[in-house]
């Protein structure tokens, strides 16, 4: 599994170019030690155990302007993120599906991230730069908490066999 792709025009790149990018790739978005926040790293370490033709996996932790290197050119891009919906009574575990491109997530949709650019500035940013994949598709988690140094919530965590049932379906269909 691929942590990030590097790239010229990524800090700390090698400035070596990679061989054609698979048609999809498949980006678990969140920060590792922050409980709910880690479905996304999670649900990519276990998709790269699957070894799934033709996608790349990518767990990225970082600042939201590498989701643009990653996804740019493909046919397809999956961002699995943990979200907060607010002011909605949405049980944790709850996994919503929205095309990124078509319409941005709800407003009631908060991305909570610890970086300057999140997943909803991410999306603008490639729509200004003219760098979004063909399709783009957010599976985000409704999340329980977000609690540093905490384990994910069990909830949670039951959402991952949904996750992969999902992504494996749109990567069938590009």
């Amino acid at each position: 599994m691929n942590r990030e792709r590097p790239s010229p025009a990524h800090p700390g790149g090698s400035g070596a170019t990679t061989a054609t990018p698979a048609r999809a790739v498949v980006i678990g978005y969140g920060c590792r030690l922050r409980s709910d926040d880690a479905i996304g790293p999670l649900a990519a370490d276990a998709l790269a155990r699957l070894r799934l033709p033709d996608a790349e996996i990518h767990a990225v932790d970082r600042d939201g302007t590498v989701l643009l290197d990653l996804w740019e050119g493909r046919d397809l891009a999956i961002v699995i993120d943990a979200v907060c919906t607010t002011g909605t009574a949405t049980p944790p575990g709850t996994l919503h599906r929205w095309d990124g491109l078509a319409l941005p997530p709800p407003a009631s949709a908060v991305f909570p991230s610890s970086h300057a650019v999140g997943l909803r500035e991410a999306v603008a940013l490639g729509a200004a730069l003219g760098r979004l994949p063909r399709r783009l598709v957010i599976l985000a988690i409704e999340a329980r908490t977000f609690e540093p140094a905490a384990a994910p919530s069990p909830e949670v965590e039951s959402a991952l066999g949904r996750i992969h049932a999902l992504v494996l379906r749109e990567i069938a269909a590009t």
